[in-house]
């Protein structure tokens, strides 16, 4: 019984290690002009064509920065597998404006009425972690063997619930759901 015990904690002690050791990713740097198709900025890299997650268009008038077409800029962030850069801070001319602290939470106030979120149907977790490893923002962690989603860090993504477009599929038993 003792071996069982010892052999279960150090594959325990194993695997938070490697959860805990796993880099955290890097802020990148993206430069060229804007575009606004559809309801949403995209940067032109002249190579590249990028959406971007960024604030709402009061924060920026709040810091008195104002977005528009062919405007060059600046913008440094994570850029997703499905070509969206999840923005912590852009440079505009002089100005610079940061719009996410260092573990990706928007400093932008947001009423919890109008964000929306997602959540975790406890009963359906399987415990597989494959949320806890694709979420860019770490938003989601583990509580006793299931998935739980930090509504503040949430940026309202989506991938754990539908994915990356890419390999990631999203929850392999649909127990992530946008709260309503």
């Amino acid at each position: 019984m003792k071996k069982k015990m010892v052999m279960f904690l150090a594959i325990l002690m194993m695997g938070i290690l490697f959860v805990y050791s796993q880099p955290k990713a890097e802020l990148q740097e993206f430069s060229g002009t804007l575009k606004f198709i559809g309801g949403n900025w995209f940067l032109s890299t002249g190579e590249d064509f990028l959406q971007l997650d960024i604030a709402p268009a009061e924060y920026f008038t709040e810091n008195q920065l104002v977005l528009k077409k062919k405007l060059p800029i600046v913008v440094k962030g994570l850029l997703g597998d499905d070509d969206v850069i999840l923005v912590y801070e852009c440079t505009i001319g002089e100005s610079t404006l940061v719009m996410r602290d260092d573990d990706g939470k928007p400093l932008w106030e947001v009423a919890t009425a109008e964000k929306n979120y997602y959540v975790v149907e406890s009963s359906k977790c399987i415990g597989c972690r494959l949320c806890v490893k694709n979420c860019p923002v770490g938003a989601i962690s583990m509580q006793n063997g299931v998935a739980v989603i930090d509504a503040d860090k949430c940026i309202n993504c989506g991938i754990c619930e539908k994915g990356d477009g890419k390999l990631f599929k999203g929850c392999p038993v649909s127990a992530i759901k946008q709260a309503e």
